[in-house]
């Protein structure tokens, strides 16, 4: 009998536990403002937006390095004008004459250039013997001549009235120019040209016209050779050379020796030549 008293007992203090144990899971489910089954949803949410923001970001920097390469690997736009081409010994007859007729050749291409003519070696030479012995009838000589007596050249003799010069042009100013459709001639210290088709050392005094460029190089068509149409020259190289010729009249500097024409080109500032299309 004392021990069916003392299971019964055991029973109720087991189904006592049960109830409590109930109750308090009750109580807590009740109580409990945020159930493990909404925390979860919120949490991938936020992940979610987390990682859109990041791939946004990650994606916007990507973009602005592609960019950023493709702007260096292919430029903006490049320009190359159609201009016809001569050297300035269209007959490859290297004498005097022709050795200092690069200001001449540079006119005569652009004068065609603004007619739309074409230029043969025939054309070419007349013109060139034309024009010098139009400066000896005026002039007194055939001498190298400075950015200034060359507009006078065009514009009384070849006829270019549109043309001016720029004084201390830069790089995005001969590029600015050529973008326009205006074609520039640039009066170089010849031996600082790194042509290897000169005759070495080079001229001391040359003028070249540039017609173009591209991402790397400036585009000329350079009268001292016979491979000088389209010939390419670094930004650098070019720019370097850029020099006036520093002598004027009576003599142009005629009276000096080759080794000091050629420290006195270095002192010549920098100037191009413009001639604007109609």
């Amino acid at each position: 009998m004392p021990s069916e008293k003392k299971k019964i007992l055991l029973f109720k203090i087991l189904a006592i536990l049960c109830v409590v144990s109930t109750i308090g899971i009750f109580d807590y489910w009740l109580l409990n403002p945020k159930p493990i089954s909404t925390v979860q949803p919120i949490q991938k949410k936020l992940s979610s937006q987390n990682s859109s923001l990041s791939n946004s970001l990650n994606n916007e920097n990507i973009g602005k390095k592609e960019i950023e390469k493709t702007e260096i690997q292919h430029p903006a736009f490049s320009i190359q004008l159609n201009v016809p081409f001569t050297s300035q010994a269209p007959y490859v007859n290297w004498d005097d004459l022709h050795n200092e007729a690069c200001e001449e050749a540079a006119l005569i291409m652009a004068k065609y250039w603004l007619s739309g003519e074409g230029l043969s070696k025939e054309k070419a030479e007349k013109e060139i013997l034309d024009s010098v012995h139009w400066q000896i009838e005026n002039w007194g000589g055939h001498y190298d001549l400075p950015a200034e007596k060359m507009v006078e050249l065009a514009k009384q003799f070849f006829g270019i009235q549109k043309i001016e010069i720029i004084y201390q042009p830069t790089l995005e100013d001969v590029k600015k120019e050529l973008s326009k459709g205006n074609l520039v001639l640039a009066p170089m210290a010849g031996r600082l040209l790194k042509n290897p088709y000169f005759r070495q050392p080079g001229p001391i005094y040359h003028v070249v016209v540039v017609r173009g460029y591209d991402e790397k190089w400036i585009i000329t068509n350079d009268p001292g050779t016979k491979r000088g149409e389209n010939f390419k020259y670094s930004y650098q190289n070019f720019f370097d050379s850029i020099h006036n010729w520093p002598y004027n009249p009576p003599d142009y500097g005629q009276k000096l020796s080759k080794d000091e024409k050629a420290i006195g080109i270095l002192k010549g500032q920098k100037v191009i030549i413009v001639i604007y299309h109609p």
